[in-house]
């Protein structure tokens, strides 16, 4: 099913910078990618293969959430085995806004921020907004004090592609933008943890997935249509035939079989990867993603809590999907106007303040 796979590691980074629109001499800080039964124990290892000795002092971040893993709590365990291991372990618990949501915003970030000190590492503890929170409180601490900090996600849920982008999704004065940050020097994939994740989190992770179905598309037109020259067919050959693989895969997720979790980590892990490698998230973030941002958007600015991102995504490529389908069926290129198509900024700056102007009546997502 996988063409690439990302746990070969070392065999998988060969491979692929063989591929057209690789990135070719860019500095990629994520080599250790582990799925694997148990691999919760092997933590310390990974630590120390990223340059993270039990000298070192370790912060872990997460959230107040209990999570099991089988019989066990998952954070006590994994916090348990660190100290058992030798570090001397500091957790930063991020706590809920008003919504009873943790959010990525700048607050948060800074919250994670001030607690890392010169010399320390970092794990992060969680599913997407954690990994984001912490992954940029380390990017921003090494622009301001001018030292790497290790860093390794402990993924707890098939959820969503952030555990491998060099790109964060932050709220930024109410509106959602995706920020440069950085990559995790390693990721951890527990197959226990991802089996007994909340099954919505699971769904949630096949969702985000579902965008691919359109936003290749989406990128190829406008690449097309002379919108956007950053164009490559890397991300979808990375992808290769996901749709096709996931109807085949949705059986064994569903009855959360170990082996099929382990393959839609990996499958998540290139998505973020294919969009990271492209410097854009356009290759799996289309129209689809601007309905779920919106959506955000609209549940932060009114303090209601969010659905899951993945869950978004799926329903709003369903929607991209049948607009695909009409335009294919009644598009007329001789009925088109080019003159209208190519407005200028400010007419176009019109445009999106009037058509937004219901579900943001203040003009900051302009």
């Amino acid at each position: 099913m996988l063409k690439f796979d990302p746990g070969r590691e070392d065999a998988f980074w060969a491979d692929i910078e063989r591929l057209p629109g690789y990135p070719r001499g860019e500095a990629i800080r994520l080599r250790r990618m582990l799925f694997a039964e148990d691999a919760v124990r092997r933590l310390p290892e990974v630590l120390r293969s990223v340059e993270a000795p039990e000298q070192v002092p370790l912060r872990v971040v997460m959230d107040g959430v209990p999570m099991r893993r089988g019989p066990e709590d998952l954070k006590p365990l994994v916090h348990s085995i660190l100290q058992a291991s030798g570090w001397a372990v500091e957790a930063i618990i991020v706590e809920p806004d008003a919504s009873g949501q943790v959010h990525t915003d700048f607050e948060q970030i800074g919250r994670v921020q001030a607690r890392l000190v010169p010399g320390c590492a970092v794990v992060a503890v969680g599913s997407g907004t954690i990994t984001d929170i912490a992954k940029h409180a380390c990017h921003l601490f090494e622009q301001s004090a001018g030292e790497i900090v290790p860093f390794v996600a402990y993924q707890t849920a098939n959820s969503v592609s952030a555990y491998t982008s060099n790109m964060a999704p932050i709220f930024v004065r109410g509106v959602k933008r995706t920020l440069p940050s950085r990559y995790p020097d390693a990721l951890v994939c527990d197959l226990e943890t991802l089996r007994d994740a909340p099954d919505a989190m699971t769904a949630a992770g096949v969702g985000d997935l579902l965008a691919a179905g359109v936003s290749f598309a989406d990128w190829y037109l406008a690449f097309r249509l002379g919108m956007d020259d950053s164009y490559t067919p890397l991300a979808e050959t990375l992808m290769g035939s996901l749709g096709e693989d996931m109807l085949e895969l949705a059986p064994a997720v569903r009855r959360m079989d170990l082996e099929a979790m382990g393959t839609l980590a990996r499958w998540i892990a290139l998505a973020g990867l294919a969009m990271s490698l492209a410097h854009a998230t356009t290759p799996l973030s289309g129209f689809e993603h601007v309905v779920s941002h919106v959506l955000d958007m609209q549940a932060d600015s009114t303090g209601r809590p969010l659905a899951t991102h993945g869950a978004q995504v799926a329903l709003a490529s369903a929607l991209a999907s049948s607009a695909y389908a009409i335009l294919l069926d009644e598009f007329d290129p001789f009925a088109i106007d080019p003159a209208r198509c190519f407005p200028d900024d400010a007419t176009m700056h019109r445009r999106i303040l009037s058509a937004f102007s219901a579900i943001d009546p203040t003009g900051k997502a302009a």
